[in-house]
Protein backbone atom coordinates (compact mmCIF):
# COMPACT_ATOMS: atom_id res chain seq x y z
CA UNK A 1 0.00 0.00 0.00
CA UNK A 2 2.78 2.32 0.86
CA UNK A 3 3.52 1.68 -3.27
CA UNK A 4 0.06 2.92 -4.01
CA UNK A 5 0.73 5.72 -1.93
CA UNK A 6 3.62 6.68 -3.39
CA UNK A 7 2.30 6.76 -6.69
CA UNK A 8 -0.34 8.71 -5.86
CA UNK A 9 1.43 11.33 -4.17
CA UNK A 10 3.42 10.99 -7.48
CA UNK A 11 0.38 12.13 -9.47
CA UNK A 12 -0.50 14.56 -7.35
CA UNK A 13 2.83 16.30 -7.40
CA UNK A 14 2.62 16.39 -11.43
CA UNK A 15 -0.53 18.31 -11.32
CA UNK A 16 0.90 20.47 -8.72
CA UNK A 17 4.28 20.99 -10.95
CA UNK A 18 1.89 21.46 -13.84
CA UNK A 19 0.06 24.84 -11.88
CA UNK A 20 4.01 25.55 -10.82
CA UNK A 21 4.39 25.92 -14.85
CA UNK A 22 1.16 27.73 -15.68
CA UNK A 23 1.69 30.41 -13.21
CA UNK A 24 5.56 31.11 -14.02
CA UNK A 25 7.60 29.54 -11.55
CA UNK A 26 9.11 26.96 -14.25
CA UNK A 27 12.56 26.71 -12.30
CA UNK A 28 10.19 24.69 -9.40
CA UNK A 29 8.84 22.18 -12.14
CA UNK A 30 12.29 21.50 -13.57
CA UNK A 31 12.98 20.95 -9.68
CA UNK A 32 10.21 18.68 -9.25
CA UNK A 33 10.62 16.73 -12.47
CA UNK A 34 14.00 15.59 -11.57
CA UNK A 35 12.81 14.54 -7.77
CA UNK A 36 9.58 12.37 -10.13
CA UNK A 37 11.96 10.85 -11.86
CA UNK A 38 14.31 9.72 -9.16
CA UNK A 39 11.09 8.58 -7.07
CA UNK A 40 9.51 6.84 -10.06
CA UNK A 41 13.08 4.73 -10.62
CA UNK A 42 12.44 3.75 -6.82
CA UNK A 43 9.23 2.44 -7.37
CA UNK A 44 10.34 0.64 -9.91
CA UNK A 45 12.97 -0.83 -7.97
CA UNK A 46 10.99 -1.87 -5.48
CA UNK A 47 11.88 0.95 -3.06
CA UNK A 48 8.04 2.09 -1.69
CA UNK A 49 9.12 4.01 1.56
CA UNK A 50 11.69 5.55 -0.06
CA UNK A 51 9.33 6.66 -3.09
CA UNK A 52 6.60 7.51 -0.57
CA UNK A 53 9.37 10.01 1.15
CA UNK A 54 10.53 11.84 -2.24
CA UNK A 55 6.54 12.10 -3.17
CA UNK A 56 6.31 13.98 -0.05
CA UNK A 57 9.30 16.02 -0.64
CA UNK A 58 7.66 17.22 -4.29
CA UNK A 59 4.48 17.77 -2.26
CA UNK A 60 5.98 19.75 0.16
CA UNK A 61 8.46 21.80 -2.95
CA UNK A 62 5.01 22.76 -4.32
CA UNK A 63 3.67 24.35 -1.48
CA UNK A 64 6.27 26.19 -0.69
CA UNK A 65 6.38 27.69 -4.03
CA UNK A 66 2.95 28.56 -4.10
CA UNK A 67 3.77 29.94 -1.01
CA UNK A 68 6.97 32.29 -1.97
CA UNK A 69 4.66 33.72 -5.05
CA UNK A 70 1.49 33.91 -3.34
CA UNK A 71 2.21 37.81 -2.91
CA UNK A 72 0.05 38.82 -4.76
CA UNK A 73 -2.76 36.21 -2.70
CA UNK A 74 -2.75 38.84 -0.31
CA UNK A 75 -4.86 40.66 -2.02
CA UNK A 76 -6.67 37.44 -3.46
CA UNK A 77 -8.94 35.53 -1.17
CA UNK A 78 -9.58 32.64 -3.64
CA UNK A 79 -5.80 32.30 -3.67
CA UNK A 80 -5.68 32.31 0.33
CA UNK A 81 -8.47 29.67 0.54
CA UNK A 82 -6.68 27.73 -2.26
CA UNK A 83 -3.56 27.60 -0.49
CA UNK A 84 -4.85 26.87 3.28
CA UNK A 85 -6.74 23.91 1.54
CA UNK A 86 -3.57 22.36 -0.14
CA UNK A 87 -1.90 22.96 3.09
CA UNK A 88 -4.85 20.97 5.04
CA UNK A 89 -4.80 18.24 2.32
CA UNK A 90 -0.72 17.80 2.37
CA UNK A 91 -0.76 17.43 6.52
CA UNK A 92 -3.52 14.95 6.15
CA UNK A 93 -1.95 12.82 3.48
CA UNK A 94 0.58 12.86 5.49
CA UNK A 95 -0.99 11.89 8.78
CA UNK A 96 -2.65 9.44 6.80
CA UNK A 97 0.23 7.93 5.09
CA UNK A 98 1.79 7.34 8.59
CA UNK A 99 -1.06 6.17 10.37
CA UNK A 100 -1.95 3.67 7.68
CA UNK A 101 1.58 2.55 8.12
CA UNK A 102 1.52 2.25 11.82
CA UNK A 103 -2.02 1.16 12.39
CA UNK A 104 -2.61 -1.79 9.37
CA UNK A 105 -3.97 -4.86 10.70
CA UNK A 106 -2.54 -7.71 9.02
CA UNK A 107 -3.49 -11.51 9.15
CA UNK A 108 -2.92 -14.95 7.17
CA UNK A 109 -3.73 -18.62 7.21
CA UNK A 110 -4.02 -21.87 5.27
CA UNK A 111 -7.63 -21.87 5.79
CA UNK A 112 -10.62 -24.16 4.55
CA UNK A 113 -14.02 -23.94 3.99
CA UNK A 114 -15.89 -22.91 7.31
CA UNK A 115 -13.19 -21.50 8.86
CA UNK A 116 -13.58 -17.94 10.11
CA UNK A 117 -10.53 -15.42 10.37
CA UNK A 118 -10.55 -12.31 12.42
CA UNK A 119 -8.93 -8.97 11.22
CA UNK A 120 -9.49 -5.76 13.43
CA UNK A 121 -13.40 -5.33 13.44
CA UNK A 122 -13.68 -7.53 10.83
CA UNK A 123 -15.13 -11.09 11.75
CA UNK A 124 -14.25 -13.15 7.58
CA UNK A 125 -15.69 -16.56 7.24
CA UNK A 126 -14.27 -18.71 4.20
CA UNK A 127 -17.46 -20.33 2.85
CA UNK A 128 -16.35 -22.25 -0.48
CA UNK A 129 -14.24 -22.27 -3.38
CA UNK A 130 -15.18 -22.09 -7.17
CA UNK A 131 -13.63 -22.75 -10.60
CA UNK A 132 -13.84 -19.73 -12.78
CA UNK A 133 -13.07 -19.03 -16.11
CA UNK A 134 -12.24 -15.76 -18.11
CA UNK A 135 -11.28 -14.70 -21.85
CA UNK A 136 -7.46 -15.47 -21.19
CA UNK A 137 -7.63 -17.41 -17.72
CA UNK A 138 -8.68 -19.81 -15.25
CA UNK A 139 -8.68 -19.69 -11.43
CA UNK A 140 -10.14 -20.41 -8.73
CA UNK A 141 -12.43 -18.03 -6.63
CA UNK A 142 -12.92 -17.95 -2.65
CA UNK A 143 -16.35 -16.99 -1.29
CA UNK A 144 -15.72 -15.00 1.80
CA UNK A 145 -17.99 -13.66 3.73
CA UNK A 146 -17.09 -10.43 5.87
CA UNK A 147 -19.13 -8.85 8.85
CA UNK A 148 -18.65 -6.01 11.48
CA UNK A 149 -21.50 -7.71 13.64
CA UNK A 150 -24.20 -5.99 11.37
CA UNK A 151 -24.97 -7.40 7.24
CA UNK A 152 -22.78 -9.35 5.44
CA UNK A 153 -20.40 -8.33 2.60
CA UNK A 154 -19.60 -10.87 0.21
CA UNK A 155 -16.20 -10.83 -1.67
CA UNK A 156 -14.32 -13.27 -4.03
CA UNK A 157 -10.39 -12.58 -4.67
CA UNK A 158 -9.42 -15.45 -7.12
CA UNK A 159 -5.66 -16.75 -7.98
CA UNK A 160 -5.67 -16.92 -11.57
CA UNK A 161 -3.30 -18.68 -14.15
CA UNK A 162 -3.11 -16.61 -16.85
CA UNK A 163 -2.97 -18.44 -20.36
CA UNK A 164 -1.06 -15.26 -22.44
CA UNK A 165 0.92 -14.56 -21.68
CA UNK A 166 1.19 -17.53 -19.08
CA UNK A 167 1.62 -16.94 -15.52
CA UNK A 168 0.59 -16.52 -12.14
CA UNK A 169 -2.07 -13.61 -10.47
CA UNK A 170 -3.69 -12.96 -7.63
CA UNK A 171 -6.93 -11.18 -7.98
CA UNK A 172 -7.94 -9.12 -4.83
CA UNK A 173 -11.31 -8.33 -3.59
CA UNK A 174 -11.84 -4.65 -1.83
CA UNK A 175 -14.71 -3.77 0.58
CA UNK A 176 -14.04 -0.01 0.93
CA UNK A 177 -15.81 2.12 3.69
CA UNK A 178 -15.77 5.76 4.54
CA UNK A 179 -13.73 4.55 7.53
CA UNK A 180 -11.31 1.88 6.02
CA UNK A 181 -10.88 -0.82 3.36
CA UNK A 182 -10.65 -4.28 3.98
CA UNK A 183 -8.56 -6.11 1.18
CA UNK A 184 -9.08 -9.91 0.82
CA UNK A 185 -6.31 -12.44 -1.07
CA UNK A 186 -6.49 -15.33 -1.86
CA UNK A 187 -3.80 -17.75 -3.58
CA UNK A 188 -3.34 -21.39 -5.49
CA UNK A 189 -1.89 -23.08 -2.37
CA UNK A 190 -5.71 -21.80 -0.26
CA UNK A 191 -3.85 -19.18 1.57
CA UNK A 192 -6.59 -16.40 3.04
CA UNK A 193 -4.48 -13.18 3.73
CA UNK A 194 -7.06 -10.78 5.21
CA UNK A 195 -5.68 -7.00 5.23
CA UNK A 196 -7.69 -4.09 7.61
CA UNK A 197 -6.69 -0.06 6.42
CA UNK A 198 -8.43 2.60 9.23
CA UNK A 199 -6.96 5.56 7.93
CA UNK A 200 -6.81 5.03 4.33
CA UNK A 201 -9.24 7.81 3.22
CA UNK A 202 -7.49 10.33 4.91
CA UNK A 203 -4.83 9.66 2.22
CA UNK A 204 -7.88 9.78 -0.25
CA UNK A 205 -9.20 12.31 1.46
CA UNK A 206 -5.99 14.53 1.83
CA UNK A 207 -5.07 13.90 -2.18
CA UNK A 208 -8.45 15.21 -3.13
CA UNK A 209 -7.84 18.10 -0.86
CA UNK A 210 -4.39 18.71 -2.60
CA UNK A 211 -5.56 18.67 -5.91
CA UNK A 212 -8.60 21.59 -5.30
CA UNK A 213 -6.50 23.35 -3.29
CA UNK A 214 -4.46 23.61 -6.61
CA UNK A 215 -7.01 24.30 -8.89
CA UNK A 216 -8.31 27.13 -6.67
CA UNK A 217 -5.36 28.70 -6.43
CA UNK A 218 -4.80 28.66 -10.74
CA UNK A 219 -8.64 29.68 -11.00
CA UNK A 220 -7.72 33.09 -8.17
CA UNK A 221 -4.52 33.76 -10.66
CA UNK A 222 -5.95 32.78 -13.85
CA UNK A 223 -9.00 35.22 -12.79
CA UNK A 224 -6.82 37.82 -11.17
CA UNK A 225 -5.21 38.43 -14.54
CA UNK A 226 -8.33 38.34 -16.65
CA UNK A 227 -9.12 41.45 -14.62
CA UNK A 228 -5.77 43.07 -15.29
CA UNK A 229 -5.74 43.18 -18.13
CA UNK A 230 -5.85 46.65 -20.70
CA UNK A 231 -9.23 47.53 -22.01
CA UNK A 232 -9.35 46.64 -25.63
CA UNK A 233 -8.97 49.90 -27.61
CA UNK A 234 -11.15 51.39 -30.40
CA UNK A 235 -11.24 50.60 -34.07
CA UNK A 236 -9.63 54.11 -34.00
CA UNK A 237 -7.70 54.24 -31.26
Amino acid sequence: MIADTGLAALWLAAALALVQVASGARPVAVAQAVIAAIATIALLASAPDFTLFLAAALLLLALFAMYRRSRWSRRSPTANVGLSVAAGGALLLAIGAICDRVFIVQTAAVAKPGDRLRVGPWLVQFVTVNPVAGSDYTAIEAELRASRGSGVSVLNPQARTMITPPGQSIEPAFETLWNGRLTTLFDDRRQVQLRWQPFLPLIWLGGAMIALGALIVLIGQSVRQWRRRPPPRGRYG
